[in-house]
């Protein structure tokens, strides 16, 4: 048995304690202390939750991950137009540049190209927009090329993009050092790997409150 909750970001509840209090306003009468929480969400991310309600479920739900019968699906908002997109109107692919962990800076760097098609990160443009007064967007429908759109690097940073996201494997910041690195276009907000602030952060925060 388990719940499936959606956690706003910015959480700061420990794993434990965040299962106990759900499970406590389903029944308030009943101490949940098998509770777990399955898998793991950055702090700064929103999402589904999977909440176990006994050590049985957990492990047969933790299989399933192992298994990847479950597969989790992100949606991010980047900066920009994702340049293979904008150079040669590729719409999806797989990235999988080795990435290295700059202990120094806290942050990973790209080493290298790599052939490994088993490793890496899926991802696909579900949209691109531009926002200002004369606002633009441009949908993605098919798995097609569809024509690049004819910016120069610099006119990019005026638009952002939505993508989805798969992770072929997991490594630590792999999806924003992928999106910032490789497809040169960070996510929303994320200074760390290069975002740059535009007009459209003061709406940003004033909707999501971040």
């Amino acid at each position: 048995f388990f719940l499936m909750i959606r956690r706003p970001p910015r959480s700061t509840q420990s794993r434990s304690s965040a299962a106990s209090d759900v499970y406590k306003r389903q029944d308030p009468s009943k101490s949940f202390k098998s509770t777990k929480i399955v898998h793991r969400l950055d702090k700064k991310t929103s999402g589904v939750i999977l909440i176990s309600k006994n050590m049985a479920s957990a492990r047969e739900l933790g299989q399933y991950f192992r298994e990847k019968s479950l597969e989790k699906i992100y949606i991010g908002v980047v900066q920009g137009i994702p340049e293979p997109f904008r150079l040669k109107g590729i719409t999806e692919g797989l990235v999988n540049d080795d990435l290295m962990w700059d202990t120094i800076n806290r942050k990973a760097i790209a080493a290298a190209p790599s052939d490994d098609i088993t490793g890496g990160t899926y991802y696909k443009m579900l949209s691109t927009f531009k926002y200002g007064k004369n606002p633009l967007v441009h949908t993605f429908n098919s798995t097609q090329t569809q024509g690049s759109l004819t910016v120069s690097e610099e006119e990019s940073k005026q638009y952002h993009s939505i993508l989805l996201f798969k992770l072929i494997s997991g490594k630590k910041h792999q999806i924003r050092a992928h999106c910032s690195l490789c497809l040169k276009s960070p996510i929303l907000q994320d200074f760390t790997y290069h975002y740059q602030r535009t007009e459209f952060d003061k709406t940003f925060r004033k909707v999501y409150q971040t």
